[in-house]
């Protein structure tokens, strides 16, 4: 391939950026205040058809408009299935390549930072937060279990009689580009984050808690089947349909009973593709519960609950007093679970800004509330009984006495 020494890897360095909230965190935090525009997405993807898909190429192009240029030119060359393109291309990363190649390195892209570091393979490197390492070995492994289908796409030239080493080499180059293209592209995308800052927050709510893979799944293959799609689409469709199958359980959006549930109402070939994609995924059990959003918790008017909340939390900012809040919840049959855990999470996720500390204080305080007696809540009452007497359970009886009433209101109303 005449891969050349003449990569510059400082090149890819970034300003580093601190990652202080996860995803789940700012994405549930963001829907809080921004419910009816995420209404107006729902609505928008629901309206999709293959009359009308105006959305689904605004959705594109959030994507298109912020690919890094050697993806783009990556993309030229497969649809000129030009070999000299290809190889021009990947010579301009030539010394990291041949060091993964020839002398079994491993180079590592922080997907936060941007900065690309190599060393030796099989070195005790210790990788930081954001880390993806890549190397032949690493490649190897994830090529013997890739599709044929997606192999084929790796063939440079249709015409020549390419080795399957030759073929190999060319995936491994292009996928080690990619990765080290992503760093660029979140970089686009905060860049002009201020362009599509709402639609990127929809899509990114409607694939983590609003069973977006299912939907965009089922959209998909419906519009495939309304217009016929030629044979390459058909296999692309296929290839996402396992894709978004294996994601979605795995990392715990939807379990495997949703996605068979769904496909019982799909054609028998897509049912075939769905049910053998859940064959080979392990689910995470009760993961959605545990991670769910405060909103999903929430029972009747989730609006004016978290208004609710919002007004506890600017009153009560210690931590230990969301066992008095999810007491009050339980109690007035505010919320959708009885376990503590899963509340402490969504209350960090959807309020990041609050500076909701560690759960074993809080869960600890929630039993002592629920182990006591209804002597304990009562002025009149607790004072006959020393242990009802302290400091602690006098500010127990304030709290709850005072937001009781409140959210049974909210529940009611």
């Amino acid at each position: 391939m005449g891969i050349k020494n003449v990569i510059d890897v400082e090149k890819f360095e970034t300003t580093e950026r601190k990652i202080t909230l996860s995803i789940r965190e700012k994405v549930s935090s963001w829907h809080i205040n921004n419910q009816d525009t995420y209404r107006k997405f729902r609505r928008n993807f629901d309206r999709m058809s293959p009359t009308n898909h105006k959305f689904a190429e605004r959705l594109v192009r959030v994507v298109s408009e912020n690919v890094p240029k050697e993806i783009e030119e990556l993309w030229k060359s497969f649809i000129s299935r030009d070999p000299e393109k290809l190889c021009h291309l990947l010579e301009s990363y030539g010394e990291l390549l041949e060091g993964c190649i020839n002398e079994k390195k491993t180079f590592c892209v922080n997907i936060a930072s941007g900065i690309v570091k190599q060393f030796d393979e099989g070195e005790n490197v210790h990788l930081e937060l954001g880390d993806v390492p890549f190397s032949v070995t690493i490649y190897e492994s994830f090529y013997d279990k890739m599709p044929r289908k997606v192999k084929s796409l790796f063939v440079a030239d249709e015409n020549a009689d390419e080795s399957l080493e030759d073929t190999k080499l060319i995936a491994f180059c292009i996928m080690s580009i990619i990765l080290i293209a992503i760093p660029n592209f979140i970089q686009n995308l905060i860049d002009t984050r201020q362009k599509n800052y709402n639609l990127s927050y929809s899509l990114c709510y409607f694939l983590i808690f609003d069973h977006g893979l299912m939907l965009m799944q089922k959209k998909l293959t419906s519009m495939m089947t309304a217009q016929n799609w030629p044979m390459q689409y058909q296999m692309m469709v296929e290839i996402m349909t396992k894709s978004m199958v294996g994601t979605s359980v795995s990392v715990g959006y939807d379990t495997k009973a949703d996605w068979t549930e769904q496909s019982k109402h799909e054609d028998e070939e897509t049912a075939d593709v769905i049910n053998s994609a859940l064959s080979k995924v392990k689910g995470r059990g009760g993961r959605r519960t545990k991670f769910g959003s405060v909103e999903e918790l929430c029972v009747g008017d989730s609006k004016r609950m978290i208004a609710l909340i919002i007004q506890f939390l600017d009153e009560e900012k210690q931590t230990v007093s969301l066992a008095y809040l999810f007491y009050a919840m339980v109690h007035t049959g505010g919320i959708a679970t009885r376990d503590y855990e899963a509340f402490h999470r969504a209350m960090k996720e959807s309020f990041p800004d609050r500076n909701i500390k560690g759960v074993d204080k809080p869960q600890a305080r929630y039993s002592e509330l629920e182990s006591a007696s209804e002597v304990a809540f009562n002025e009149k009452e607790a004072i006959q009984f020393a242990e009802y007497r302290t400091v602690k359970w006098r500010r127990a009886r304030r709290i709850v006495n005072k937001w009781l009433p409140l959210f049974e209101q909210a529940r009611n109303s």
